[in-house]
């Protein structure tokens, strides 16, 4: 596999070697918003059919796959080369399911797949609005942190169209801008079924929130909040190596 790398590109283990990963060297890296993301979805995905929306090199569709027993698991992703990796990513990796890759967006998936067409979407979507802040020169990491293609309302309002009418809509999104994240779940009429925070050190300061919306959500569940860092090392889901 090293011989087909090419000069840009590494080759790190997920999962603690279970799974392999191509990434850019210089692009944009998973984080460990990634594993959070997938640590919470992944008790809702057994029997579903999962999108994984904005899947960049696949990291949260190949951890469902292999951990969660899914029906299908597509991961539908914007940029062409983190497309290409995504689909290199997923024929590395023999998960059952195999994971299916899609390039192009929301809208296009909808026309494929039709409306209502899967049970559980994870997403870890662009968090900085597009006219805020220092926006990357490196274009995946510009389109995976700012508001790019489409506004985050935009992006929810396209994410409920693919959402069967009992399903899981869940999403990692920094702490500090849960009140925006609410705001447009409200007015494209999700509502929030579970919630987890994600603190930088046991006790300490808000980090990231989870969150599982849908259209019926009923009472608002609280999870216990998970470090991201202790002493033992940083969060994984195997515990703490």
């Amino acid at each position: 596999m090293n011989r087909d790398l090419q000069p840009d590109e590494t080759l790190d283990d997920l999962l603690h070697g279970e799974l392999k990963l191509i990434q850019n060297k210089d692009g944009y890296r998973y984080s460990v918003d990634a594993l959070l993301l997938s640590s919470f979805a992944l008790p809702f995905v057994g029997g579903a059919d999962v999108l994984d929306m904005g899947t960049g090199a696949g990291v949260v569709a190949l951890i469902l796959a292999q951990r969660g027993r899914p029906r299908s698991v597509v991961g539908v992703e914007l940029q062409k080369p983190l497309a290409a990796l995504a689909k290199r990513n997923a024929a590395l990796n023999p998960t059952t399911p195999r994971v299916e890759v899609i390039r192009g967006d929301a809208c296009l998936l909808r026309l494929e797949c039709g409306p209502g067409s899967f049970g559980v979407i994870v997403s870890n979507p662009p968090f900085h609005r597009s006219d805020s802040g220092m926006i990357s020169p490196n274009m995946e990491k510009a389109f995976a942190r700012h508001e790019l293609a489409m506004s985050l309302k935009r992006w929810l309002h396209e994410a409920k169209k693919l959402l069967a009418p009992a399903g899981h809509l869940m999403i990692v999104f920094p702490a500090d801008q849960q009140d925006r994240l609410a705001a447009a779940a409200a007015a494209v009429g999700l509502g929030l079924a579970r919630r987890q925070y994600a603190l930088d050190r046991p006790g300490g300061s808000k980090k990231l929130i989870l969150v599982d919306l849908g259209m019926d959500p009923g009472p608002t569940e609280d999870l216990p909040d998970v470090p991201i860092e202790t002493e033992q090392g940083r969060f994984s889901l195997d515990g703490y190596r």
